[in-house]
């Protein structure tokens, strides 16, 4: 679901349709809130991120926004294999990148570093040695994201409607009336117990699967 779907659910739910009580930055913010939340109950949602691989190129641009923490940067070979045939290549310190420049194979090991010529937002993958080949699309990253600046909503649509009413609760919390604050306090409750049923039949779920296929 996108950012504006679901501003369109908790305008409904805010019945505030014009945005005449709460403008998208205020439904934004909590929508932040919101998803981190859920966040916290069924773990930190990773991203994938394909880079093509260019010859002789050894820096490649990371996202400016939105990268927690790289996780593991894979080359898919040139024969187009199997993702279970991915190189993963070895993350190493940036001072361990080697000098000398040699581009006879595929890199084996990379570094995360402040890109050239950039401000200090951007970083990027400094692979070694640089690539003998330029194929598209041989490059995958995944990495632990943040979705401050996603413009989708990073989870199942299963989570949409949990992610609606903690969204509206939150608006509804900055009400001054009591009617709006105990629909909020109502609408959070749903959520949070929703939530909690959602984890614990993933929970289960995964202890089934580990007791039959160990």
């Amino acid at each position: 679901m996108l950012r504006t779907e679901l501003r369109s659910i908790v305008r409904s739910i805010l019945e505030d349709p014009s945005g005449f009580r709460f403008t998208d930055t205020i439904i934004d913010r909590y929508t932040t809130e919101a998803l981190r939340r859920v966040e916290r109950s069924v773990g930190l949602t990773q991203r994938r991120l394909t880079l093509s691989l260019v010859e002789s190129q050894q820096e490649y641009l990371l996202p400016v926004a939105g990268v927690l923490r790289v996780l593991s940067v894979d080359i898919i070979p040139e024969d187009g294999s199997p993702n279970s045939s991915r190189k993963v290549i070895q993350q190493v310190d940036f001072n361990d990148i080697p000098v000398d420049v040699v581009n006879e194979t595929d890199p084996y090991i990379y570094a995360i570093d402040i890109a050239s010529g950039t401000n200090s937002d951007q970083m990027a993958l400094i692979m070694y040695p640089p690539p003998a080949r330029s194929t598209a699309d041989s490059i995958v990253v995944t990495y632990d994201g943040d979705f401050v600046t996603e413009s989708q909503i990073p989870f199942p649509p299963t989570f949409d409607m949990i992610i609606a009413r903690l969204t509206s609760a939150g608006c509804l919390s900055e009400s001054e009336d009591e009617t709006s604050i105990r629909k909020g306090e109502y609408l959070r409750e749903l959520a949070e117990g929703d939530l909690r049923d959602m984890t614990w039949m993933s929970s289960m779920s995964k202890i089934n699967t580990e007791r039959f296929f160990p």
